[in-house]
């Protein structure tokens, strides 16, 4: 079998249109935001604002140029501190395509932003109510995560 060539590059105004329609797929699939309306309107100003926010980072994994997975990272401070947190806001890869690296290569490039920004913690979630979100977690646990707290959510 031949390996899948992947590329992660960050996002950029062309990318909006192809981004909304793999952002429905995952506002789809995650249960947990099935509570919310997709607003493809304010997915757009949404993603066009992070895109142009030195603080905020869209990596796409693409394959010919076909959008396959992304993961939107963004920093902040905590209330008590200057220090800069790096943490994603959301992860998605084609269902097809899991358990092939593409996760784990967003994730590294997520670091490498990150550190760039002197980030001194990394967040990241598994926790979208996609699957039971062991692959994820495992995934996360392998390059050196620790899990912190838990998510509750009441609707």
């Amino acid at each position: 079998m031949q390996k899948l060539k992947v590329n992660i590059r960050p996002a950029t105004g062309l990318d909006i249109i192809s981004l909304l329609k793999v952002g429905k797929e995952y506002h789809e699939e995650a249960k947990s935001w099935s509570v919310f309306s997709f607003n493809s309107e304010i997915t757009a100003v949404n993603l066009a604002t992070a895109i142009n926010d030195d603080n905020q980072e869209i990596f796409l994994a693409t394959t010919d140029e076909e959008i396959v997975g992304f993961m939107w990272c963004t920093t902040s401070y905590p209330v008590f501190s200057n220090d800069i947190i790096a943490k994603d806001l959301f992860v998605y890869i084609k269902p097809q395509l899991r358990g092939l690296g593409i996760g784990k290569e967003l994730a590294i490039r997520f670091e490498g932003w990150g550190k760039k920004r002197n980030a001194v913690v990394f967040i990241v979630g598994a926790n979208s109510g996609i699957l039971d979100n062991s692959q994820a977690s495992k995934m996360y646990q392998n390059l050196g995560y620790n899990s912190f707290g838990s998510n509750f959510i009441k609707v």
